[in-house]
């Protein structure tokens, strides 16, 4: 048995949400710049560029998330037990769509929300607590 703080989990949760959210934005740029010059194909290139669009807009809102998250850990569980739709409709999006890169930004997703499911008596108890 492992004993982890509520500290150690909180930062690490950060952490993987910045890494996240720069993936994304990244993911967004390429997105954007692909997208213009493939405008004149049957709207293709527009939807890439409204693609990366959201993309910037989802990155910076995970950025403002985890500096939230920072402040007032508390938060964390809440948002994650309820990320596991949403993240499932952009995962079915991008296998339907072809969008292999955006496959793995959402397994990525999956992935951080496991880490927090799992060390929900971490992050909603005070201090610090035994963990298999």
């Amino acid at each position: 048995m492992k004993i982890m703080s509520k500290k150690q989990v909180v930062r690490k949760v950060v952490l993987l949400m910045r890494f996240d959210a720069i993936f994304w934005f990244l993911l967004a740029i390429v997105q954007m710049v692909l997208g213009a010059p493939l405008i004149l194909f049957f709207g293709y290139g527009i939807a890439m560029i409204l693609c990366g669009v959201w993309n910037v807009r989802a990155s910076w809102a995970r950025l403002q998330h985890a500096s939230l998250f920072k402040k007032r850990p508390e938060l964390i569980w809440p948002y994650f037990r309820d990320l596991f739709d949403p993240v499932m409709y952009c995962l079915v999006f991008n296998v339907i769509f072809g969008g292999l890169i955006g496959v793995f930004g959402c397994v990525f997703d999956l992935l951080l929300r496991e880490y927090v499911i799992k060390r929900k008596d971490i992050l909603l108890s005070g201090g610090d607590v035994e963990y298999d």
